[in-house]
């Protein structure tokens, strides 16, 4: 008995020691390959102090920020961050993972969503972003919606919201920093009137004809980096009505704004700008080309001096199309 003890304890003892002298690229660690990873995002918001010498309205600002990400191989989320202490005016938001577990290299995607208080997803089947699944998050990347942002509630106008949606590679012990740039899910239209007549006098009918979609995407189905206006399938497009009728003074300019979906023309004529009693103007630039499309994050803004001329009053019309906003943003460097 005492043989065949020793006999297993030798051979138990020969194996170790063959274990000892195997390379180590033999033996399979499971744990030895994950590396913990640490990411820096800084989400830099479109509504930043001001656009040129023109200043952000309050319901253009970013007061709340949620940050989702997951591996974009299984949609597995790992965190749903959701931020509304913000600053007024703020110009960007710096999130840390300090904990992405990643074995060799891998892409994660971001879902960035300001001012979601805004948003009605219930198209999408999504009930709370607070609550969304793994299972979610394709319906949340393609949804479509169509709340109309110039809408008055409780006397406030909405809050406009801001996306974006970004795919990141990140390397096994990385301490990566990278950033993501919110653009509003809406372009913005104003037109501001200077009065040089020396009185008072009312504007009638202002309207753009066929420039505002019922719906548009909540993240930009191209990416950033694409230009191109896309629209939702059946999308219909009705003109931009101002007021029935907009006072103008001569003390101080007057602006009338309205936010649309990104737009795109099928006909490729030029969008027109007509008021009452005054000539259509089609929006044609310089070179001669038609304005024929507007997309998320831009701004057409059209300024009308009124200058009297003997029995009438004459409209001398300036227009562009610019970044809503633009922030320089700062990367911190990771400590």
């Amino acid at each position: 008995m005492k043989i065949k003890t020793l006999k297993k304890y030798a051979g138990g003892m020969a194996l170790l020691t063959l274990l000892g002298v195997l390379p180590a690229s033999c033996i399979k660690d499971d744990t030895a390959a994950v590396k913990e990873t640490t990411l820096t995002l800084t989400v830099a918001t479109r509504a930043g102090e001001t656009v040129g010498n023109n200043e952000m309205d309050a319901n253009e600002q970013m007061k709340t920020l949620r940050v989702i990400v997951a591996r974009s191989s299984n949609n597995e989320i790992l965190y749903n961050e959701y931020r509304d202490e913000i600053d007024d005016n703020a110009s960007q938001y710096v999130f840390n993972f300090g904990e992405l577990t990643i074995e060799e290299s891998e892409d994660f995607d971001f879902y960035a969503i300001a001012n979601e208080a805004s948003l009605d997803l219930r198209g999408s089947g999504i009930t709370s972003l607070e609550e969304v699944t793994n299972t979610d998050l394709t319906a949340l990347k393609n949804c479509i919606i169509n709340r109309d942002y110039n809408e008055i509630v409780e006397g406030n106008p909405l809050q406009i919201p801001q996306t974006a949606f970004k795919t990141i590679p990140v390397g096994a012990g990385e301490k990566k920093t990278a950033t993501i740039q919110l653009e509003f899910v809406v372009a913005k239209i104003s037109v501001t009137f200077t009065n040089q007549t020396g009185n008072s006098l009312y504007i009638d009918g202002l309207s753009i004809e066929d420039i505002k979609p019922d719906r548009g995407f909540l993240f930009d189905p191209n990416g950033a980096e694409i230009s191109t206006v896309v629209m939702p399938e059946n999308t219909t497009c009705t003109a931009v009505n101002g007021s029935e009728r907009i006072w103008v003074g001569t003390n101080q300019p007057t602006t009338v704004k309205a936010y649309i979906y990104p737009t795109v023309k099928d006909d490729q004529n030029a969008f027109v700008l007509k008021a009452n009693g005054y000539e259509d103007l089609e929006l044609n630039r310089e070179d001669g080309s038609h304005l024929t499309s507007l997309d998320r994050g831009e701004w057409l803004r059209i300024n009308i001096t009124l200058i009297p001329k003997v029995t009438e009053v004459y409209p001398d019309i300036e227009w562009e199309v610019v970044d809503w906003s633009s922030s320089e943003v700062e990367v911190p460097s990771f400590e």
